[in-house]
């Protein structure tokens, strides 16, 4: 008899979700529904390994299998953009590759079924931001057939209408286009439409980051699902933007509209995120760390600040589950897999592993970087708040130590694909931690995204390894 776990028990666990994917690409019978998921009964031995546990159950839901998901990364869409979204797949037990304009022009889209186009500048139309000609069309064509779409921000804004460089696939003009930037930065609430299956298993708001993304009419007749509208601001902020949401503009021109925009009418398989889920809580927590906590350190003291700080979630973020919602939502799973390209498998496999030598010159840069905040906390900043933020890198270097033992070690059953898909993303990284001119909040913001995506592909090689013990 199938086992079930059941999701709603654990509202802010993903890692059921993890195993369910990751079964589904050893070959084994998995299903997603809102409340639950169904595994293979051969895994109840798995299950202890991973801090589990199931009754017996029936089968439900979506049949998940392996899909063959793409993150657009290239000039438009540069690190950390892409890098985000490879957190809140990862964090799901979803595997991805980054595709280049390039490579969709020569056809990469050809053998993928879901198209991921995270913030950037997609916004200015990528025939134009990459000077490639034939991204657009291709892109075009592969939604046209049927193809799945997620975009946030930018990528939101490129399926909109009202622009020559947008494909407007969904027929609506956002308040602003040309000129994004009006909107500002912030931590918005997202009021969520009871019933939709994008807010499955989500209460009935949720805190994202925004980042002048498309606010969208909610009176627009267009056949498209409105599954989520902008609701008070939580806080403007300047978290690598200095352009913080105006409160008076935002309660006159935001609050209200539409934040995110779904369809699957005509053929058409499309959700747009005006705010972003895929940044989870550490982008959540700058943004807190940069305002909140600076203000009500000296109110509620030390202690207070600390806590709040520790307990922002890590992989498990609330978010994500907007994410694997608009996946289930666009019937990733439901349809026949199409053929894959070249040598991909969607067989997990114990072979190959990560490129040691990259991954040294990886680490020692992180803790340069680290070093090279250490000192500019105590040349800028404040004492108490000073204490505040090296307690914060502290506890980055606890993980990053300890996560660097994990993938330093021979023989730790990462899974070759994502491993050379974590080595790509950390070797992009690297200029980033060496920027000048950021704020210390911001360098390290930064500077916990490598520990956020390391830890995600370490948590899809144990669930790995798990299954391949009883298989």
């Amino acid at each position: 008899m199938p086992l079930e776990i059941d999701l709603q028990r654990q509202p802010h666990r993903l890692a059921p979700v993890v195993l369910a994917h990751r079964a589904a690409a050893h070959g084994l019978a998995a299903y997603l529904a809102p409340d639950a998921v169904t595994l293979d009964s051969r895994l109840a031995n798995a299950l202890p390994q991973l801090g589990l546990t199931a009754q017996p159950g029936a089968a439900r839901g979506q049949r998940l299998r392996h899909p063959r998901v793409l993150i657009y990364a290239d000039a438009a869409v540069g690190y950390p953009y892409h890098a985000y979204y490879a957190h809140a797949l990862w964090s799901l037990g979803i595997e991805h590759r980054r595709v280049t304009a390039a490579e969709i022009v020569d056809g990469a889209l050809d053998h993928t079924d879901l198209l991921i186009m995270p913030g950037g500048f997609a916004t200015w139309g990528l025939d134009r931001a990459e000077s490639q000609v034939g991204v657009d069309a291709a892109i075009a064509r592969f939604i046209d057939a049927g193809g799945a779409y997620i975009g946030s921000c930018g990528g939101a804004f490129y399926l909109a209408s009202g622009r020559p460089g947008w494909l407007g696939v969904i027929p609506r003009k956002p308040l602003y286009s040309h000129e994004y930037l009006q909107p500002g930065v912030g931590l918005v609430n997202v009021d969520l439409a009871a019933g939709h299956p994008l807010c499955a298993g989500l209460p009935d708001r949720i805190e994202l980051p925004y980042y002048h993304g498309p606010i969208f009419s909610s009176a627009s007749p267009d056949g498209c699902d409105t599954p989520a509208f902008f609701g008070a601001l939580v806080m403007p902020s300047r978290l690598f933007i200095d352009n913080a949401i105006d409160a008076g503009h935002y309660r006159a021109a935001q609050q209200g509209q539409v934040a995110i925009v779904a369809t699957r009418e005509q053929g058409r398989r499309v959700v747009l995120f005006s705010p972003h889920p895929e940044m989870g809580e550490f982008v959540r927590k700058g943004m807190a760390t940069d305002s909140y906590v600076r203000h009500f350190l000296p109110i509620r003291g030390d202690k207070v600040m600390e806590q709040t700080l520790r307990f922002y979630e890590r992989e498990d973020c609330l978010a994500f589950r907007l994410i694997l919602n608009a996946v289930t939502y666009l019937d990733i799973h439901a349809r026949d897999a199409g053929p894959a390209a070249g040598d991909d498998s969607p067989q997990a496999s114990a072979a190959g592993g990560i490129d040691f030598a990259r991954w040294q010159q990886i680490d020692h840069a992180w803790r340069t970087a680290a070093d090279r905040i250490a000192i500019h906390i105590a040349e800028t900043e404040e004492p108490g708040f000073a204490n505040l933020l090296d307690n914060e890198l502290a506890r980055h270097r606890d993980e990053w130590d300890a996560l660097n033992e994990w993938w330093s070690r021979p023989g730790n059953d990462a899974t070759p694909a994502i491993a050379a898909e974590l080595t790509n993303v950390l070797t992009e990284a690297i200029p980033s931690w060496a920027q000048s001119g950021q704020r210390p909040v911001e360098q390290l913001t930064l500077l916990e995204l490598p520990l956020r995506v390391a830890a995600a592909c370490k948590r899809i090689a144990e669930h790995d390894r798990a299954i391949r013990t009883v298989k």
